[in-house]
């Protein structure tokens, strides 16, 4: 079975600015919040989400609501599910202002994605390091996620390594990642 692939040149770079540019002015980007330690912390990133209707997401207690895809999203979805040969419900999306805003280590093991989760990720904007390691501990490997790129991580991968999109302080631009999901009822 698949476990992971990238494919860095997945849309052409024009597209993939054009795509940009609509997703960035289209989504309905949001700030989560989260109790940690008895403090309420903002999620250093914006979300957005799409998903079939009747499908919900959930991560460190935020709940998210499918109530369908827009026609972009519905496309490149469409997309995605050709490469992982694999159907997908639920996208989570992610904006990254600029090198402040990250994704610390975890792993895509909620029990909402299944004994053998997949995600396809798919990147638009600015070029960002896409680190990965072993879990519980291991060395970091580093992929660069430029715009157009997709990543594809399933079964195992998920499961025995974590990643993170770290802070990168010199970083001006914005990133959008889309993270297509196949979840499972629980």
């Amino acid at each position: 079975m698949l476990m992971l692939e990238y494919v860095p040149n997945f849309l052409e770079t024009k597209l993939a600015e054009a795509y940009f540019q609509e997703l960035y002015s289209s989504l309905k980007w949001t700030t989560q919040h989260f109790k940690i330690f008895g403090r309420v912390v903002e999620e250093p990133r914006r979300v957005a989400w799409e998903g079939r209707r009747g499908t919900s997401y959930r991560y460190s207690k935020a709940k998210m609501e499918g109530h369908g895809f827009s026609g972009i999203v519905n496309s490149l979805k469409h997309e995605c599910e050709e490469v992982a040969q694999h159907p997908f419900n639920f996208v989570l999306c992610n904006l990254y202002r600029d090198g402040d805003d990250y994704m610390g280590w975890h792993r895509d093991n909620e029990r909402s994605l299944g004994e053998r989760p997949i995600i396809a990720s798919l990147s638009f904007g600015v070029a960002r390091d896409f680190l990965m390691r072993p879990y519980p501990r291991g060395d970091n490997e580093t992929i660069v996620l430029s715009t157009g790129s997709l990543l594809i991580m399933s079964g195992e991968h998920l499961l025995n390594w974590e990643h993170s999109l770290p802070k990168r302080p010199r970083v001006n631009e914005a990133r959008i990642n889309l993270t297509f999901r196949a979840l499972t009822p629980v």
